[in-house]
């Protein structure tokens, strides 16, 4: 019974390679298959992304508004708030304002 069903080597060479073709054919179809299917999103996604904007919004507000501490160097150790009023307006030195913004440093 199995003797009609002998394959020679170079039918069983073709049959290999047809196989091999077939199974790259079918990965490189599901793999463009898979690019092209839209992102898939989970619940967890859409909660993220409805946190995000208040995120964004809590940002915005700690780097406009948060000093981390730089208030003590700024205002306490180097008297910053002085040097900006003048001694016009009892700070020290002449102060910023419009009139003055070319201050000369001298070369010493």
């Amino acid at each position: 019974m199995f003797e009609r069903c002998r394959v020679s080597a170079r039918n069983s060479l073709v049959i290999s390679a047809l196989l091999i073709a077939a199974i790259c054919g079918a990965d490189l179809f599901i793999t463009m298959m898979a690019a092209a299917a839209p992102p898939y999103k989970t619940d967890f996604d859409t909660e993220i992304a409805g946190h995000a904007p208040a995120m964004l919004g809590d940002g915005k507000k700690i780097f406009r508004y948060e000093t981390f501490g730089s208030e003590a160097l700024w205002g306490d150790a180097l008297q910053l708030h002085k040097a900006i009023a003048g001694e016009k307006n009892g700070g020290l030195g002449v102060g910023v304002s419009p009139k003055n913004r070319a201050v000369r440093w001298s070369q010493g």
